[in-house]
């Protein structure tokens, strides 16, 4: 998996993370606003740094403690780590 297929996943889930942010503010989210942002920033520095030996981000844990499993977003999150692990 290339550094291309990861930033086509990565745009991917940022323009998913944005429309829930809207949802967030709108209120019509099961997350909190705050917890979207601090992902958007990780995945701002996973892209720019895309070396989890230098960077490894802290949203797929709490994805994994508390959000549904079947949480479209969630997924496609936890996918571009899987990704960014073997950059």
């Amino acid at each position: 998996m290339g550094n291309d297929n990861f930033l086509q996943k990565l745009s991917d889930a940022r323009k998913m993370l944005d429309d829930e942010m809207v949802r967030a503010e709108q209120g019509s989210s099961k997350h909190s606003i705050k917890q979207l942002e601090r992902i958007k920033n990780e995945l701002i520095k996973m892209e720019s740094i895309q070396n989890s030996n230098i960077f490894l981000p802290a949203f797929p844990r709490s994805i994994a403690d508390s959000w549904d499993h079947t949480d479209p977003l969630g997924l496609a999150l936890m996918k571009i780590y899987y990704t960014y692990e073997k950059l």
